[in-house]
């Protein structure tokens, strides 16, 4: 597999090589196995044959209320093929106490709303499961993956005893179409109850890739910028959007095409991104939207961005434009014709470079004009 994506910071990176697609279902799932054998949990395995639609919601000291949020509005759609929710709650070897503190309270959270689904209180399935991995949000999802592949052979191999070998392959590729995985992250809303049916369906008869289209609701900043630092990053999505260059949660797909594209490089920037950017590739992209709001962060990432956004207001100088200017020569490099111009991102590079928040303000709001925002 050959091609380039945008990661998060709007550089320009190799996407991942093929993954296992030379042999069969039986072969290349034992290859696949075999290679990501230490990142399988056997907790995940022993929950039995996965669901057609496995919602996977990787969660590190999250806050209570957003998680309760996701929670709640994964837990009221509606979908004719049996879904499960799974709680990855993903705690950091040495995670100081302040860590421990958060994860088990939301472990008591998830654990209570189970209890009270057992009891009749919603369909879809919901299981919390918690465990101390390295390679943070990359080695959450390498985790799930892999784990949920194992789950899948396990009921593959338990039902088909007996069975000829060529009629085991056929069920195995079938389990592996007719099932999807879909990341989303523990604080955003998908409000139409009707969105992960749309996108299983969607997802199996044209086998595609689910990506999501958020909508910032609230940036957690100094509440003097956080209006303008919203827009703005609601901007740069978008112009990842007008250029087809977006691979944000939610993120779905067959369980089959977890083997066509391999592993997710635990430890390399955005890996998790570029995993599915490299799944996205030469696939139709399914958009789903969901809200979500945005804080500011230390690690590399959304956040971090908002961050440097913040201070480089405030007057520092730390880089913090260059997410726009890689857009920008994507854009250019490209020629790219959608709905943005190379210039309209000279237009708002040339408004941050004032740090007048009113000039930027109306520059960036003038942009999103079409973009609801509240």
């Amino acid at each position: 597999m050959k091609g380039f994506i945008i990661n998060c910071a709007g550089a320009k990176v190799p996407a991942a090589e093929a993954g296992f697609t030379s042999r069969c279902a039986i072969g290349n799932t034992d290859d696949y196995l075999k290679s990501f054998k230490g990142d399988i949990i056997p907790e995940i395995v022993s929950l039995g044959e996965p669901a057609s639609i496995s919602i996977v919601i990787p969660s590190c000291a999250s806050a209570e209320q957003q998680l309760r949020q996701t929670l709640r509005s994964l837990c009221l759609q509606e979908c004719s093929a049996p879904v499960e929710i799974l709680v990855f709650i993903n705690e950091p070897r040495e995670a100081p106490e302040r860590v421990r503190t958060v994860n088990e309270r939301n472990e008591a959270l998830v654990r209570s709303i189970m209890e009270g689904r057992s009891k009749g209180q919603g369909t879809a399935a919901l299981r919390c499961v918690r465990q101390v991995l390295c390679g943070g949000l990359a080695g959450a999802y390498q985790a799930s993956m892999a784990s949920m592949v194992a789950r899948l052979r396990a009921f593959c191999d338990a039902k088909s005893i007996g069975w000829e070998r060529p009629q085991k392959v056929a069920f195995i590729e079938q389990c592996l179409r007719e099932r999807m995985i879909l990341f989303c992250d523990d604080d955003m809303e998908i409000k139409d109850a009707g969105a992960v049916s749309r996108a299983y369906d969607h997802v199996l008869k044209n086998d595609a890739v689910v990506l999501g289209r958020l909508r910032i609701t609230h940036a957690r900043t100094d509440p003097k910028y956080s209006s303008i630092l919203r827009d703005l990053m609601q901007l740069f999505f978008e112009f990842k959007y007008d250029h087809g260059l977006n691979f944000l949660t939610p993120r779905g797909m067959q369980f089959k095409n977890i083997l066509r594209v391999g592993g997710v490089k635990v430890g390399e920037p955005f890996a998790d991104q570029v995993f599915f950017a490299s799944a996205a590739m030469g696939k139709e992209q399914y958009l789903m939207d969901a809200a979500t709001s945005i804080g500011e962060s230390d690690h590399p990432g959304n956040g971090n961005f908002l961050k440097n956004l913040r201070l480089y207001l405030e007057g520092g100088e730390n880089g913090a434009l260059e997410i726009f200017e890689n857009v920008l020569k994507r854009y250019q490099e490209d020629r790219h014709q959608g709905r943005y111009r190379p210039e309209d991102i000279e237009t708002v590079l040339a408004s941050l470079r004032t740090r007048d928040p009113e000039k930027i303000s109306s520059v960036v709001s003038g942009m999103l004009q079409d973009f609801f925002i509240d």
